[in-house]
């Protein structure tokens, strides 16, 4: 639906805002449902893709995950389902994302939809990609190799848990680009505020891998971080460009006064 142009001087109600936010939530509810349905008929190859970083290190003769309850399995199934389905959705959720903030952005703006839910969709799948295929590797044989002196039994419940901690944390700090490019358009964040406190963004960049990696080695964290910086570094450059489209742009969509009457 086509909105009218934000109006700074008659801001829209709270309870307006409130209504927007429990439709998008509602419609990203509904797709998440469908691709979850859809992926509960792939439960077995999706698992067996989810323990694929996993088997390699475990004893020969361990089968892999364990369950401790007859109704473990199913709850399982249920969960990975429905993250396998937010990945798949991730698309649909962003455009809901989209419309819900669309409102306070002018008519010219809003017109980077596209390029919105493009952009977010493949940062986040690019995190859960280099989570995936570098990070939980990593982990799991630092943390595999710490255990070796044990005999593992891996629940279903600890494994998920581990395995999506690191996945959607990563997948949402690929996000940077977006929330900057955004703040940048709103006149919220520039980049020489960006690049004045760099490094306190690099100390920050080994906290944040620290708090996503649960191994604690050094090793994991550093091949977290350095991306992390990096994509700081590319935000900044995202955020440079962000500026030098604002000025004219906002030239060209100063809001018309009319009068009454």
């Amino acid at each position: 639906m086509n909105r009218p142009p934000p109006n700074h001087d008659r801001p829209m109600p709270l309870w307006r805002h409130l209504e927007d936010l429990r439709r998008s939530l509602l419609w990203s509810l509904a797709g998440i449902a469908a691709a979850m349905i859809g992926a509960w008929a792939f439960r077995r190859p999706i698992l067996a893709f989810l323990i694929r970083p996993l088997s390699s290190y475990l004893p020969q003769g361990n089968p892999g995950l364990t369950v401790l309850s007859v109704t473990e399995a199913f709850f399982f199934y249920m969960k990975l389902s429905f993250w396998a389905g937010l990945f798949i959705a991730s698309p649909w959720v962003f455009y809901q994302l989209w419309r819900f903030i669309a409102p306070g952005l002018y008519a010219h703006e809003r017109r980077y939809v596209v390029g919105f839910v493009f952009f977010t969709t493949l940062f986040f799948l690019l995190g859960g990609w280099f989570g995936y295929a570098y990070i939980v590797p990593l982990t799991l044989k630092f943390l595999m190799n710490i255990s070796s002196e044990f005999h593992i039994m891996i629940t279903t419940a600890h494994y998920f848990t581990f395995f999506m901690h690191l996945i959607v944390g990563i997948a949402l700090v690929f996000e940077l680009p977006v929330i900057c490019f955004i703040l940048a358009r709103l006149g919220l964040l520039n980049a020489r505020f960006m690049w004045k406190f760099w490094k306190l963004a690099f100390v920050g960049s080994f906290i944040l891998a620290a708090v996503i990696t649960p191994s604690g080695d050094m090793i994991t964290q550093s091949f977290l971080a350095v991306p992390l910086i990096l994509l700081y570094l590319f935000s900044t450059g995202v955020v440079l460009v962000a500026q030098k489209k604002k000025e004219p742009a906002q030239k060209e969509s100063l809001p018309v006064e009319t009068g009454n009457g």
